[in-house]
């Protein structure tokens, strides 16, 4: 998310820090004053510390302009790194994701820094993970003459291997296990597809991933595309805008195949960044409630909650029980899931 622009003789605002394994910071005064100005939202926390599904860091928010200056761009979110391997894998020297630094905004009527871009992630996975060299995936800083001013949130770093050598502190902490699944294909998920006929990235870093014309009327179209949700089901779209209220819309149901589903919503886009939230949530039998009841203290699971975000938190799948607690989905979890929907997707394919 980006600070918000300064009027002249106004006030200059830092752009906000990206969350990752954390949340950012906000934006905060850089030179002016004036009252209470409504501060730019540090990026929140997204992602599992089992990096299933991987993914990467997300970009730090741009500085205000100030007169006739424009503001500092944000920093870019790191990637990510995946190395899987049946025999050793041995780190003897660097694997680095670390977040960009904002652009830097230095001296008196200027515009202010943009904030740091989020650490990214890194999976080992192998036999044997060995090697003492240098793992990091730590967050970008505002940029204050070349010193860190803030720093982002860092990433997530993950080992897995039968025998770990490796004795090296990771910055930051690693976390440790067994091999698990590498990818989980037929797991739930809905995409943010377009915005107002523009195409969003596959991967969006949460930093200006699209960018509308001043002269774009409202409203706009927004369009989905789904996988493994069952068709009928709608989507909610949350519209959260730098400087306003949230608000939100229900798209039309889903239609298409159970493996492609598409739908469609109309919403009011405010001038200036925000951040776009989809979700939908389905019931699902009781024989994979059931199974799934091991992920949530023992208690049924009653629906599915699949979520994405265009510049905030990216997709994720959450198990809500019958009294309405919700649990991240592990990749134990995922598995079953995937397991129930590809059987679906065959018993579609045969026609029956």
């Amino acid at each position: 998310m980006s600070g918000t622009r300064g009027a002249a003789g106004g006030y200059t605002q830092t752009g906000s820090g990206a969350g990752h394994a954390s949340a950012g910071y906000n934006g905060e005064i850089w030179q002016g004053c004036c009252t209470s100005p409504r501060a730019s939202i540090g990026g929140g926390s997204y992602g599992s510390n089992l990096l299933l599904p991987l993914i990467g860091g997300s970009g730090g928010g741009g500085g205000s302009g100030w007169t006739n200056s424009e503001g500092a761009g944000g920093g870019g979110g790191a990637g990510a790194v995946l190395l899987a391997a049946s025999g050793t894998i041995t780190v003897s020297g660097s694997i680095i994701a670390n977040g960009g630094w904002g652009g830097q905004g230095a001296g008196q009527d200027v515009g202010a820094p943009g904030g740091g871009g989020s650490g990214g992630a890194i999976r080992l996975i192998a036999t044997t993970v060995a090697g003492n060299g240098t793992l990091q995936a730590v967050g970008g800083c505002t940029n204050n003459n070349g010193n860190c001013y803030r720093q982002a949130s860092s990433g997530r770093i993950r080992i897995e291997g039968n025998n770990i050598t490796r004795t090296a502190a990771s910055n930051p902490a690693d976390t440790k296990d067994v091999p698990g699944p590498i990818f989980i294909p037929n797991s739930p998920s809905i995409r943010i597809a377009t915005v107002a006929g523009q195409t969003v990235p596959a991967t969006p870093t949460g930093n200006a991933d699209v960018t509308l014309p001043t002269t774009q009327t409202n409203p706009v179209t927004v369009t989905f595309e789904s996988s493994n949700v069952p068709l009928g089901n709608t989507i909610r779209l949350t519209v959260t805008p730098a400087n306003a209220d949230a608000t939100s819309a229900v798209s039309t149901a889903i239609s298409g195949t159970l493996a492609a589903g598409t739908a469609s919503v109309s919403v009011t886009l405010p001038q200036g960044p925000s951040v776009l939230q989809a979700q939908t949530t389905y019931t699902i039998v009781a024989s994979l409630g059931d199974a799934l009841g091991n992920f949530a203290n023992n208690e049924r699971v009653e629906r599915l909650e699949v979520s994405a975000s265009l510049g905030g938190a990216p997709a994720g799948v959450k198990l809500v029980t019958v009294s309405g607690k919700k649990f991240d989905a592990p990749p134990a979890a995922l598995a079953l899931i995937d397991t129930f929907n590809a059987m679906q997707l065959a018993t579609a394919g045969r026609g029956s």
